[in-house]
């Protein structure tokens, strides 16, 4: 059964990637082809593409530009977008040392922050990217073709899970291409914005202000059209995902710790408020502080029943044979693709944070690295890795007889954080305070107190570290809030064991591909 629901995957994956090309699909056009007008002018046609949008997070990564064929790897081997998006993100940050296994896989280009254009991942991330953008603007364009469309409440649903994909893509786009939204984001150069399916509108890169114009205008119309809770499909695009992923952008638009933006962080409250401030999918804030649920936050119960998730990417129904993106990067389990150890081990610096004898978090989610005996460099023994993910009956990591885990990619803990940022960016340090507390308590760990302004927003930072350990949310804190990341490395590489790098510093972001520059005339990253 397994078999045929990942050979229906591929088939959908591929032929989302032809809709969202459409000069080459346009060329072939084959006597027995689906062609794009015949399958999304059907209501189950849209289905599927949109199901597909979905599942290209996890999916195998090789997209087709021109005669050349890019993948995450940025070489003849597979990988998928939520791969790309782990690996930049934790690639930047003082949370991991990269293994040997990582130095063989490519990671030293960004782990390094060398500066240099050749970035595989850098380049499948945009590639893959724009693909599925194009694909959310064929199904948006198709919706509003058909005439029901005002009654028809799937084909609402439909048009609000594009618009939340299309504004999640564009949001993780300008974190790895854009300047951070505190450095003049009314000049700083956004991304080329792609809002129809009609391949001939072109537009510049604009700015950074006007790209987060956009994601928030696609996710206030998602919400007023997608349903308001989770349930029974947390793996689908609802209004407190949305709310959520608003958090995150008005935090982000909040300014630095020194010059903050009081409406923006207000509106990050707000947001998160909508989720925290009463009950939603079952969920009770405050309730559940057990250590039973810490067990339970990733993958021991099916993700449809998490009520910590708002929004996650189910392995189940999402992934293939090309195993489980996390854990590709902390490979941990024998099962998993790459048997001989993880791309990335956790830092002595993280581990330091940690209270080791009472923190639930790093007693079920924090463990030595089975596969050290596998590596060769010293600096790869006697390490530790995240087993956050691969934990229970629905985690684990996926071989092509295995369930994968779920892949949280906006949850409760998270929004918590969000908002505790906020909070103290707006002086309301007794607001922050019960916030970070909160996280705290359910952690197993005492109150702080006493504390307020720097010192309080340090520790959020450092709580962010420790609560969102592995999920790619933490590795750009510091840049983006204009702040150095010092690297203090562990590898091997005397030149190199620390390392900072200032918030101002070129390599903060990634180049825009050079096939991109090359065939579009795009402007680069300066720096590159």
């Amino acid at each position: 059964m397994k078999n045929k629901i990942y050979f229906l995957i591929a088939i959908i994956t591929c032929v989302s990637f032809l809709l969202s090309c459409n000069k080459e699909f346009d060329a072939l056009k084959p006597h027995n082809a689906i062609t794009q007008e015949s399958l999304l002018s059907t209501k189950d046609g849209i289905k599927l593409v949109t199901s597909s949008n979905y599942a290209n997070f996890m999916s195998p990564f090789g997209t087709t530009a021109g005669s050349q064929t890019y993948n995450t790897h940025g070489s003849g081997s597979g990988g998928s977008m939520l791969e790309g998006m782990i690996y930049l993100n934790e690639g930047l940050s003082n949370n991991v040392n990269v293994t040997e296994l990582g130095l063989d896989y490519g990671l030293s280009i960004f782990y390094y922050q060398t500066g240099v254009k050749d970035n595989g991942f850098a380049e499948g991330v945009w590639q893959l990217s724009y693909a599925m953008i194009g694909s959310c603007n064929n199904v948006l364009d198709a919706i509003e073709k058909q005439p029901t469309k005002a009654t028809d409440k799937d084909l609402m649903q439909y048009k609000g899970d594009n618009l939340f994909i299309r504004a999640y893509i564009y949001y993780n786009l300008a974190q790895f291409f854009c300047r951070p939204f505190y450095d003049n984001p009314s000049t700083n150069m956004g991304l080329p914005l792609k809002l129809t399916s009609d391949n001939t509108v072109v537009t510049d890169r604009g700015t950074v202000k006007g790209l987060y114009d956009l994601i928030i205008a696609d996710l206030t119309a998602a919400i007023a059209v997608l349903p308001d809770n989770a349930v029974p499909n947390r793996n689908l695009a609802n209004r407190y995902a949305c709310y959520g992923l608003l958090s995150r952008v008005y935090r982000d638009m909040g300014g630095s710790f020194t010059q903050p933006n009081a409406a923006n962080n207000q509106l990050a409250v707000d947001n998160a408020t909508k989720i925290l401030g009463g009950s939603w999918g079952g969920y009770v804030p405050g309730s559940d502080k057990s250590d039973a649920y810490i067990k339970g936050m990733f993958g021991v119960k099916p993700s449809k029943d998490n009520k910590e998730y708002l929004w996650c990417f189910d392995g189940t129904i999402m992934s293939t044979n090309y195993g489980n993106n996390v854990t590709q990067a902390y490979s941990s389990d024998e099962n998993s693709w790459f048997a001989t150890g993880a791309s990335y081990l956790l830092s002595p610096d993280l581990l330091s944070l940690f209270d080791k004898n009472n923190d639930r978090r790093y007693q079920y989610f924090v463990g030595p690295d089975p596969f050290a005996y596998y590596h060769t460099a010293p600096w790869d023994n006697d390490t530790y890795t995240t087993t956050k993910f691969i934990t229970g009956k629905y985690s684990g990591t996926m071989d092509i007889f295995g369930d994968p885990t779920p892949n949280p990619q906006i949850r409760i803990g998270e929004i918590y954080l969000n908002r505790a940022e906020a909070y103290v960016k707006l002086g309301k340090s007794a607001e922050a305070l019960a916030d970070l507390n909160y996280i705290r308590a359910r952690a197993g760990l005492a109150p702080l107190t006493g504390l307020s302004g720097q010192a309080l927003f340090n520790e959020i930072l450092n709580e962010r570290r420790r609560e969102l350990v592995g999920e790619s949310l933490t590795g750009l804190d510091n840049y983006r809030n204009g702040l150095p990341m010092t690297r203090s490395y562990t590898s091997g590489f005397p030149d190199k064991d620390v390392r900072t790098i200032q918030p101002n510093d070129y390599r903060v972001i990634f180049p825009i591909p050079e096939f991109e520059v090359n065939v579009t005339g795009v402007k680069q990253n300066p720096g590159y």
